[in-house]
């Protein structure tokens, strides 16, 4: 079974991530991001520092401190939310390698083209729903007069 701190620290990675994808969208420099994750999360930024660098573990406080400023559920941090379900055909395969290769390279740009084309999606799909429901109201409508 793989270690609570291990798993703590993949998460807190993770949201340094989000935040530094947030930061980056509403223009802010590189420069400063742990100082101001830091006030977020209100940690200093030196412990996250070293965190960061592996001298220190994050405890359940600090867990706790972050799952509060990003309105996660208690307990959060201490599961492991990386691991998905396995890729049931080989193109699935292929797509989650291609699209881990491009997340890795680099992330910020491969979450925010994600990000957009779910999204798009999404939005596509609940005015088309939209769309169908009206025309089926007015159908209901008609039928009724």
């Amino acid at each position: 079974m793989e270690d609570v701190n291990d798993v703590r620290l993949r998460n807190y990675k993770a949201l340094m991530l989000r935040f530094r994808q947030k930061e980056s969208e509403r223009g802010e420099p590189e420069r400063g991001l742990l100082n101001r994750f830091g006030k977020f999360v209100e940690i200093s930024p030196r412990y996250l520092s070293h965190v960061n660098n592996g001298r220190k573990a994050i405890g359940a406080q600090t867990a706790r401190q972050i799952e509060t400023a990003f309105g996660l559920p208690l307990g959060w941090m201490d599961h492991d939310h990386m691991a998905g379900p396995a890729a049931n055909s080989r193109s699935e395969r292929e797509y989650l390698e291609l699209a881990l290769q491009l997340f890795r390279q680099s992330p910020v740009e491969a979450q925010s083209l994600l990000l957009k084309y779910v999204s798009e999606r999404m939005l596509g799909q609940n005015s088309q729903e939209n769309s169908r429901e009206a025309a089926h109201s007015k159908t209901r409508v008609r039928n009724k007069s």
